[in-house]
């Protein structure tokens, strides 16, 4: 029974591995084969944002959205903003309290600080 799932394991990988061979063929080998041509070609001085450029030119030629999509709405960026100032203003008073018990406390001891002489 071991002997057969084993059997079974190498067809799954094996069909994986077919499956993966084809995507590339069919879909990524010709992608790159026109990049490197138009590489080539072009030969630019600095070839990953040329061939950046080239690879959003091909997507958004079909039809595909190369742009991050917009959000409606606040933006994540608001987001943060408006939770630091509101955990800025949770500091202030924060400070303001410990500042205002700090003051009935002896001189050079801090909150939470016991007096154990």
């Amino acid at each position: 029974q071991a002997f057969v799932i084993c059997l079974s394991r190498r067809r799954d990988k094996r069909a994986m591995a077919q499956e993966h061979q084809e995507y590339i063929q069919t879909k990524v080998n010709p992608t790159l084969a026109n990049l490197v041509t138009q590489v080539l070609l072009e030969r630019p001085e600095v070839p990953v944002p040329f061939m950046i450029r080239w690879l959003a030119s091909q997507q958004s030629g079909r039809g595909v959205s190369v742009a991050p999509p917009q959000i409606s709405g606040p933006s994540e960026t608001d987001k943060l903003r408006s939770e630091i100032q509101a955990l800025q203003q949770e500091v202030r008073q924060l400070e303001v309290q410990l500042g205002k018990d700090t003051d009935s406390l002896p001189l050079g001891t801090s909150p939470g600080a016991t007096n154990e002489n």
